[in-house]
């Protein structure tokens, strides 16, 4: 057996041990680093309320500071459905 050890940039290391009756392939991706400045920063609103439509956060392409807060639905929500015959109130 023959073992592979290697240093990349001082801070990320691979090691694999081989097996030199089996082929081996190994692909290295290296962290993606963000700078403050490299995108936007999220302005927008994070405390959510869920509804009957979808809704979509603006965050493509930008930082996000802070946490997201999705509300619970509050109890005095109520459903209403009409089947064209009857009304519901759930």
């Amino acid at each position: 057996m023959v073992k592979l050890t290697a240093c990349i940039r001082e801070k990320y290391s691979i090691a694999a041990d081989i097996n030199p009756s089996h082929r081996m392939s190994a692909e290295i991706r290296l962290p993606t680093i963000i700078r403050e400045g490299d995108f936007d920063t999220y302005d927008g609103e994070t405390e959510f309320t869920p509804t009957q439509e979808m809704q979509i956060i603006e965050t493509e392409n930008k930082i996000v500071k802070q946490n997201f807060t999705i509300n619970p639905i509050p109890q005095n929500y109520g459903l209403i459905t009409w089947n064209g015959h009857h009304l519901t109130v759930s």
